[in-house]
């Protein structure tokens, strides 16, 4: 079964996590309930470490993805690991849960360096923000939720 796989993704210490927390309530991860714009509930499971900071390789989180009994996941990436992670880009795990499933939300945050983003595809058109060092959490995660459609 394809799922429907929501992506925040930016450079270490960005606050991805934070803009998480903010966006769902979800500390570390969990199953909620969202109400998207169309008026339809959803139950999402949240993964709010980034994949490479765990230590996941793409083929791990694929095989996380596939086994999650979720139809809705939201993950958060790193654009580059730092050397003691897992050494891929985000663009590895895009490209593998892109062919494998739904990739229906994606968030980039970074500081004004974001239009320098060339290597990911615009469909879904990314929500752009940026990090946490310039904007609030909670106008952030407004944002997001604006460009994702959900409530």
């Amino acid at each position: 079964m394809r799922k429907n796989i929501y992506l925040i993704i930016g450079e270490g210490k960005c606050g991805k996590s934070t803009l998480v927390r903010a966006h769902t309530g979800v500390y570390r991860s969990g199953l909620l309930w969202l109400r998207l714009a169309s008026q339809t509930d959803i139950q999402i499971k949240v993964w709010s470490q980034s994949c490479q900071e765990g230590g996941h390789t793409p083929q791990d989180v694929l095989r996380r993805i596939n086994n999650d009994s979720a139809a809705e996941i939201l993950i958060t990436l790193r654009f580059k690991p730092a050397p003691q992670m897992a050494p891929f880009n985000a663009i590895d795990y895009y490209d593998l849960i892109q062919a494998n499933h739904n990739i229906v939300g994606v968030v980039f945050m970074a500081d004004k360096s974001i239009q320098n983003i060339p290597q990911f595809p615009t469909n879904p058109e990314p929500v752009l923000i940026p990090d946490s060092w310039e904007t609030a959490a909670n106008a952030s995660a407004d944002s997001v939720r604006r460009g994702w459609g959900w409530l």
